[in-house]
């Protein structure tokens, strides 16, 4: 008969804790958790190992940075309670995501909207593409080019889902 071994309750911990404390996490904030799934599937044809997580609210994703501090965060600007620029100004509050990627990804997105986005630290808005092979390439040059995004400071746009992105300077 095999013996069964008690294993301390800190063995779990410190596995939890190194798969959530992992590099390479995104987050999405949307109200609809259909963004969530379609994200699911374009990672999943990118093939990439980047572990994905989804919040209703910037409430629930404060709560979830006690576990995970993410990589990169797509944010949804139209939500009830605060919106995407309002989540975005209370992001940027928290030392602990000095590092993580912030973009808007919205259906709509007008240039004051952009305006504010970027001036507020944005690193890019993004408007929801209408496919998920679009959303696959968009996901595979952000994900590509997370050294460069670091190393120049600059902000990208990326608009109706195509695939082109155009550096540009911060707009402070």
């Amino acid at each position: 008969m095999p013996t069964v071994r008690s294993v301390p309750y800190s063995f779990f911990r410190e596995k939890l804790n190194l798969f959530f404390m992992q590099k390479g996490h995104i987050l999405i904030i949307d109200d609809d958790e259909d963004e969530y799934m379609i994200f699911l599937i374009a990672l999943q044809d990118l093939h990439v190992s980047n572990r994905c997580c989804y919040t209703r609210s910037i409430e629930q994703g404060i709560k979830l940075f006690q576990y995970i501090l993410p990589d990169f965060i797509f944010l949804d600007m139209n939500m009830p309670g605060l919106n995407g620029l309002q989540c975005l100004e209370e992001l940027k509050k928290l030392k602990a995501l000095k590092t993580t990627f912030v973009f808007l990804y919205s259906s709509y997105i007008d240039d004051e909207i952009k305006k504010k986005a970027l001036s507020q630290g944005a690193e890019a808005c993004i408007r929801k593409p209408k496919s998920i092979t679009e959303l696959t390439g968009i996901l595979k040059t952000i994900l590509g080019e997370k050294a460069d995004l670091k190393a120049t400071n600059s902000r990208w746009e990326i608009s109706n889902g195509k695939q082109r992105l155009s550096q540009r300077r911060s707009l402070q």
